[in-house]
């Protein structure tokens, strides 16, 4: 009976600490964070190429973290990768943010990069054989962004190559830099010879 008690217990225990419903926690509308999370996803998965493989909602009475874990086939290098963290995580955070169902269920609104973990696992054959500096492993967790190129899976190599910042400086360098090239692109446009209108008749 003793085992039983104890037993019952820990699978109580086991219970609340793995975010299920209990009496003392405040029940959270996991459907919605599952259909604002599938719905983004399903957009990642045709504009980034990342394919979503694991989604993770902690919480106690509130919303605390959204973890995601993501592969891709792409070939990218630092700058790239740079970009492709701050999209997704600014989409992301402006779906979750909006969602009038949700807003009062962060443990902070509105609900920001702290509160997100994300890793991106690169899978492509041509890091892993021909070129070990492109990235192989991009991560967003406690408020900074880290890029890891493919050689941090030789552990032979005494060196690996991996660049760390904090997440708003990523969000920076990609804001200005795409300013700085829509500038360009505009400053250097070349000018048309072709007027507002032109009609062309057809052929006889």
């Amino acid at each position: 009976m003793r085992y039983m008690l104890f037993l019952l217990l820990s699978l109580s225990l086991l219970t609340a600490c793995g975010g299920g419903a209990n009496y003392w926690v405040k029940k959270i509308d996991s459907p919605e964070v599952t259909y604002v999370v599938q719905n983004y996803m399903a957009r990642m998965k045709h504009d980034k190429h990342l394919r979503l493989e694991i989604a993770s909602c902690y919480y106690s009475d509130y919303i605390n973290t959204i973890r995601l874990e993501f592969i891709s086939q792409d070939v990218i290098e630092v700058g790239e990768a740079r970009g492709l963290l701050v999209d997704l995580v600014e989409g992301l955070l402006a779906e979750l943010n909006q969602n009038p169902i949700l807003a009062s269920q962060f443990v902070t609104y509105p609900f920001g990069p702290r509160n997100l973990e994300i890793f991106i696992n690169f899978e492509s054959f041509h890091g892993y054989y021909i070129d070990p500096y492109y990235v192989g492993w991009v991560a967003l967790d406690g408020g900074w962004s880290y890029f890891y190129a493919f050689n941090t899976r030789d552990q032979d190599v005494g060196f690996w190559d991996y660049r760390c910042e904090p997440y708003y400086k990523s969000r920076e360098y990609v804001v200005f830099e795409r300013q700085a090239e829509e500038r360009y692109l505009d400053e250097h446009a070349k000018p048309t010879n072709l007027q507002e209108e032109q009609y062309i008749s057809p052929p006889p």
